[in-house]
């Protein structure tokens, strides 16, 4: 069954062993004040976006997939998500997918980010996985939920930062949802994905 946005899931494509300790505050490299810099703007951005009741859902839409187009690897996590089907699929079927992912995307955020309150989030720990991976762990504070851990992983480039999955409380989005499409496409077709993610993405929006 393909989860609604209440439901954040999923780890990139590299699994993070959690260390007892991360970088200490005087050796921070500039890459790791850098990628810090980086999700204290995307998840300030973002709850901008969300917050502005006044905007319709078209508008709040728009933002979220401006943002998610400026701020996260989307090509990186499609591909991710879909693993080896990606490879089999169509160009036709390539587009439509990422169109109606990105779209789900979109929902999942938005769903997220509504549970920020004033307090704002906290980076607690940095680990750099390789040369260009770095992991932000966050902590956030809520009023009535116990405080929420929310892991960025980030691949740095010529072209700044990106976000290529996140997990909330344990749960990684790449990696759950890389587990529902799969068991999805073990049994039905990749447009058969498709149709279900632009059926649920409709029923999102009412």
């Amino acid at each position: 069954m393909i989860g609604g946005p209440g439901l954040i899931r999923g780890l990139a494509a590299i699994p993070i062993v959690v260390a007892a300790i991360g970088f200490p505050p005087a050796h921070t490299k500039p890459i790791e004040e850098n990628a810090q810099q980086f999700i204290r703007k995307l998840v300030d951005d973002a709850i901008s976006i969300v917050k502005r009741q006044s905007e319709g859902s078209d508008q709040l839409e728009d933002r979220l997939l401006a943002l998610l187009d400026e701020r996260f690897d989307m090509p990186v996590i499609t591909r991710l998500v879909l693993g080896r089907h990606w490879h089999d699929a169509v160009a036709r079927q390539k587009e439509a997918f990422s169109q109606v992912f990105g779209t789900h995307i979109v929902n999942v955020l938005d769903s997220h980010f509504e549970r920020y309150e004033d307090q704002g989030m906290m980076i607690k720990k940095v680990i750099r996985l390789n040369e260009t991976d770095i992991v932000i762990f966050t902590e956030v504070a809520h009023e009535f939920d116990p405080q929420m851990q929310v892991a960025w992983q980030v691949r740095a480039s010529d072209d700044g930062f990106r976000a290529v999955d996140m997990t909330s409380n344990g749960a990684s989005l790449v990696r759950t949802k890389h587990s529902e499409y799969r068991s999805v496409l073990a049994r039905d077709t990749i447009d058969s994905l498709i149709k279900r993610l632009d059926e649920l993405n409709s029923h999102d929006d009412e």
